[in-house]
């Protein structure tokens, strides 16, 4: 059913309960139901859980399954917490169990040995998932993420039977921080993944992979970033590796001017998001002023500082004291002086 109702992403801004049911003409069953809740402090919970069916189907009548039979369960659970001031948590964890039979259907054989052949697969798999961050100082965002899967086969192939398991991890930490023009991004990683084929454990494999890493991103104009980085790799197998990048953003759009009073106010025309340590995001608003004139002003955010272009200059916002623009306020991102008086009229 994928492609069809997007339940996995959404998020649990409003209480939901939908529950699906499909039937195809080959003898396929799917039931599905989503669960969402939000909760207050700024949690919310959303769950889907499904069952699959279908049988076997020898549509041309030569004693071979041309559609196997298979019957499936899933379960994903999944946890929002957002405080609105910079600190986030994501958790979520799954289940998937399947049960597959092909071959020859019943009371069919092969002309060859005289004798049925059946081809099943036992298929397990549990993952879970992790992304949090928070807002240190008005200054630094910390974010940690981590992730991790166990799959399982058991398949047999008439009367050879192969078992596989496979567990991979992966984990990071990560720190960034606007230094003038410049995103700072520094962090480390591990990344594990392990191969266990129990009755061929001559193919099997343990790789880990530790690693650090370091970014810079710079506006070096309104219509222009370039980013350099460089991470270190050690494979416990294949050794140490290197990879540093340069890369330039070019930003198409161009930049507009409004004049209101005596006061110009930069208004980004088309931002463009950027990938990497965060992404940016225009938000406008403008109002009539006593005098005729009419006030814009943009609001430019990213993951971890929020900015006000005004009067040619980019002027840095705590989280705690951003509001949005509203179209009756024009700028009102503070309640302190460093709101940005020129734009009240």
């Amino acid at each position: 059913m994928g492609g069809v109702v997007n339940l996995v992403a959404r998020r649990p801004i409003e209480r939901a309960r939908e529950f699906i049911v499909n039937r195809s003409s080959r003898g396929e069953t799917d039931a599905l139901g989503y669960v969402s809740q939000p909760f207050s402090g700024g949690w919310g919970g959303t769950l889907v859980a499904g069952g699959h069916w279908h049988e076997q189907n020898d549509i041309d009548g030569d004693g071979w399954a041309d559609l196997p039979s298979y019957g499936r369960a899933e379960i994903r659970p999944r946890v929002f917490w957002d405080n609105h001031r910079g600190s986030s948590l994501f958790v979520t964890a799954g289940a998937t169990r399947e049960s597959r039979t092909g071959g020859t259907v019943d009371g069919a054989v092969i002309p060859a040995t005289n004798a049925p052949y059946r081809e099943m697969l036992d298929t397990g798999r549990y993952d879970f998932g992790f992304v949090g961050q928070t807002l240190l100082s008005n200054r630094y965002v910390i974010s940690v993420r981590s992730s991790g899967t166990w799959l399982s086969h058991d398949h047999a192939f008439g009367d050879v039977r192969e078992r596989d398991t496979r567990d991979t991890f992966f984990g990071e930490v990560s720190a960034r921080q606007h230094v003038g023009r410049h995103m700072v991004v520094v962090g480390a990683a591990i990344d594990r993944d392990r191969f266990n084929p129990k009755d061929v454990p001559q193919f099997g494999y343990a790789f880990t992979t530790p690693g650090v890493f370091a970014q810079d991103d710079v506006d070096v104009t309104p219509w222009l970033a370039v980013s350099g980085s460089v991470r270190l790799d050690h494979h416990n197998v294949y050794g140490t590796f290197l990879s540093p990048r340069v890369s330039a953003l070019f930003r198409s759009g161009g930049l507009g001017k409004s004049s209101v009073s005596r006061y110009r106010i930069l208004s980004l025309i088309g931002a463009h998001g950027r990938n990497g340590s965060g992404r940016i995001v225009a938000a406008d608003a403008s109002r009539t002023t006593a005098g005729g004139n009419r006030a814009q002003c943009v609001v430019r955010r990213d993951t971890n500082a929020r900015f006000v272009l005004c009067n040619g200059n980019r002027v840095r916002v705590p989280h705690s004291r951003l509001s949005f623009c509203r179209a009756n306020d024009c700028v009102r991102a503070c309640e302190s002086t460093v709101c940005l008086h020129e734009c009240r009229h």
